[in-house]
C-alpha cells in the first residue's frame, strides 16, 4: 500500500525515490545536473526541495530514520560544496545557469526545510519573502 502524503497525487515512496536519486546522483536529479552537467537546473532543484518538505511532513511526528537523515545530509552538503567551489575564482568548477544573484535565497530554502526535518517542524512557505519561482 502506498502512503499518500499530499493532494498532488505523489506518494511518499516517490519522494523517497527522488531523495535516493539525488543521493546517488542519478540521471535527472538535481545532484546529477550539478555533478555531471555542471548546471543549476531549477526544475530539479524544486523537485529536490519539494521532496524534502514532503519527507519532513511524514516524519515530523516519528523517530527519524538514520538512512534518510544521512541522505539528506549528504545531498545538502554536496549542494553547499558545489556552491562554494563555483564561487572560488581559481577553482575549475563552473556551474552554468548558476543563480548568482539569488543563490543565498535558494540555500536558505534548503537550510530551513532541513532544519525543520531535524527539528520536527514544517516551514510555512509564506514566511519566505523572496522572488523565487518554481519553474
Amino acid at each position: 500500500m502506498k502512503i499518500k502524503i499530499e493532494n498532488n497525487g505523489i506518494y511518499f515512496e516517490e519522494y523517497l525515490e527522488i531523495l535516493n536519486n539525488n543521493d546517488k546522483g542519478e540521471k535527472g536529479s538535481f545532484i546529477y545536473f550539478l555533478h555531471e552537467k555542471n548546471i543549476f537546473e531549477i526544475k530539479a532543484f524544486w523537485e529536490y526541495y519539494d521532496c524534502l518538505i514532503s519527507i519532513t511532513k511524514k516524519s515530523k511526528y516519528t523517530t527519524l530514520d538514520r538512512e534518510i537523515s544521512k541522505k539528506i545530509f549528504r545531498t545538502y552538503s554536496y549542494v553547499l560544496k558545489s556552491t562554494i567551489y563555483h564561487l572560488i575564482e581559481n577553482d575549475c568548477l563552473e556551474i552554468k545557469e548558476f543563480p548568482t544573484e539569488k543563490i543565498g535565497k535558494f540555500i536558505e530554502r534548503l537550510e530551513v526545510v532541513i532544519e525543520g526535518y531535524f527539528g520536527g517542524y514544517l516551514i510555512n512557505e509564506e514566511n519566505f519573502d523572496d522572488d523565487l519561482t518554481k519553474q
